[in-house]
């Protein structure tokens, strides 16, 4: 005789023995027979079987074996039952257990199940995720009845939006419309966008392209553009799973420029998330925002799979943004996963602007796992190749070694892109250190380079450190370097304190750059002559000082 025979011949005297028994086998199956003989015993004595089951040692076994004592209690004797769950201190386990009870109750008798729900002492809330359990249990069997009862509780419009959303799904199911009309009945936020993505995906899953229409149509139901967009983009979602092709290609037929718009934005997020291939036959339609992520999508699905594949992809787009953005994401991520496999297709791809797109998403990926090889590697490139990129390895560089990153710069042969790289060196160093960066700075040759370099420092370290930076520049030798820091700082300076730069110059240089500061004080004195003057007075300028600020 098998466990399950022996079981259902014991007498339910003997359940105990026999429970305890059988949980001692340890395997599914014995747990199974187990709940069916604690469950016969509850019907004979609830009580006795529900206390039993909670006597045992924490357990998913004991959990499973008191629910099923619970849930034939609660079926005959809902009073007694609830009596017994209420005297259970508060808790999860107390909450737990209830849901369990009334879930029970709501197979056999939803609306007695609600009323009782209703009744139970605890906090409003708690009553509410109580009565939504009924409620989606009741949706199972009657989406219909459990509609109405919903929107008729006390409070409803605090419902789990979760619970709305269930019912709503069950309601979708047989008529998607009254389901819309219901979850619209809603003034919560939350409960009208979570039962609209519940429907869009209930309807979507049965006849995707009449829920689309459905939704994209702003005439046929109250909801506003954000819904429209929430339960459109649930039901294309479904669709696109079961046939992507034919979705978008609805999308593109769609003749009023708006709708088709909205849809072939959603169109082309859903394909590229299930199967980006069948939306590149409509690639050339979509807006450019969309083009890109599309083709985003495309190449991060690929390059999980093939990165060749992913490299096909990207190389059979149009020539352009699309193609060079989609290019540098691919050559980035696969530069990670693989270099000098990424290095060989590089070098198979033609001259040109998409070679150039790959080579700089390599070189980003490679600048930021070691820029010393990444930067022997573009210095043996023409020079006509070099500039473009040097400027990017430096932004990478920059942030762990910038000493490096400025040798590795003086290395190089003078070309725009070259100069154009040290700015942007003096630019970020200068934001870590005021004094390295302008060393680097006051060292580079005299000229145009070093001009733009200390106007890129200048840009970023003024405003992250000014004190440092008016320091350094007090420090500097007069020439036209310092001319040109002095200038650029005390305008920077007269946007906010047009005193203090006044002060600055006159302290700092003595009258080295007077008529600079009659000019601060000329627009100071046109702008707010009363704040002016009153500065004038407490400033503590020298009598020297405020004639060389007045002098005709």
């Amino acid at each position: 005789m098998g466990l399950y025979e022996l079981a259902q011949s014991l007498e339910v005297k003997d359940a105990p023995a026999a429970v305890a028994c059988l949980l001692s086998h340890r395997n599914p199956e014995a747990i199974v027979i187990a709940c069916q003989l604690v469950r016969r015993w509850a019907m004979a004595d609830p009580a006795a079987a529900v206390a039993y089951a909670r006597s045992l040692k924490r357990s998913s076994a004991r959990d499973q074996l008191t629910q099923a004592a619970l849930q034939e209690w609660m079926l005959a004797d809902p009073a007694a039952a609830i009596k017994w769950l209420e005297a259970l201190p508060a808790g999860k386990e107390k909450d737990q257990w209830r849901r369990t009870a009334f879930e029970s109750l709501a197979n056999k008798d939803p609306k007695a199940a609600l009323s009782l729900a209703g009744s139970v002492r605890t906090g409003f809330l708690k009553k509410l995720r109580l009565q939504g359990s009924v409620l989606e249990q009741w949706a199972m069997s009657d989406p219909s009845a459990a509609a109405a009862a919903a929107s008729q509780i006390k409070g409803s419009k605090d419902l789990p939006a979760e619970t709305w959303g269930r019912i709503a799904s069950q309601l979708a199911a047989t008529d998607p419309k009254a389901a819309v009309e219901w979850v619209t009945s809603s003034t919560e936020a939350g409960q009208r966008i979570i039962g609209l993505k519940s429907v869009g995906e209930a309807w979507g899953s049965v006849d995707g392209q009449a829920a689309a229409a459905y939704f994209l149509n702003r005439t046929s139901s109250s909801l506003n553009r954000d819904e429209r967009t929430v339960a459109l983009g649930s039901a294309m979602h479904v669709w696109a799973t079961d046939d992507p092709a034919a979705e978008i290609s609805w999308a593109a037929s769609l003749k009023d420029p708006a709708d088709r718009k909205l849809a072939m934005q959603i169109a082309a997020e859903v394909c590229g998330e299930v199967d980006p291939r069948a939306a590149l036959p409509y690639l050339q339609s979509l807006a450019p925002e969309d083009q890109s992520r599309l083709g985003r999508q495309m190449v991060d699905l690929l390059l999980e799979e093939d990165p060749s594949s992913g490299l096909k992809f990207a190389v059979s787009l149009p020539a352009g943004d699309v193609q060079n953005s989609s290019l540098r994401r691919l050559f980035s991520q696969w530069a990670s996963l693989d270099r000098s496999t990424a290095m060989a297709s590089l070098s198979q791809l033609p001259e040109g602007q998409a070679r150039e797109a790959a080579l700089s998403g390599l070189l980003h990926e490679w600048g930021r796992a070691d820029p010393a090889e990444a930067g022997a590697y573009l210095a043996a490139l023409p020079h006509e190749q070099q500039g473009p990129h040097a400027r990017k390895l430096v932004q990478v560089w920059a942030l762990t070694d910038p000493t490096a990153a400025g040798k590795w710069l003086a290395t190089l042969p003078q070309t725009e892109g070259r100069d154009a790289a040290i700015a942007t060196l003096a630019l970020s160093w200068g934001a870590s250190s005021v004094d390295q960066a302008g060393e680097y700075v006051a060292n580079l040759p005299p000229g145009n380079v070093q001009s733009n370099a200390l106007m890129a420092f200048l840009g970023t370290s003024v405003s992250k450190n000014p004190a440092k930076v008016r320091q350094w520049i007090a420090g500097f030798p007069s020439g036209p370097l310092r001319d040109g820091a002095v200038s650029y700082v005390s305008l920077v300076m007269k946007r906010n304190d047009p005193g203090g730069a006044i002060q600055w110059l006159d302290t700092s240089f003595g009258g080295a750059y007077s008529e600079l500061e009659r000019l601060l004080l000329q627009e100071w004195l046109l702008a707010d002559r009363r704040a002016a003057s009153k500065w004038i007075e407490g400033s503590g300028l020298s009598a020297e000082s405020k004639s060389r600020l007045f002098k005709p």
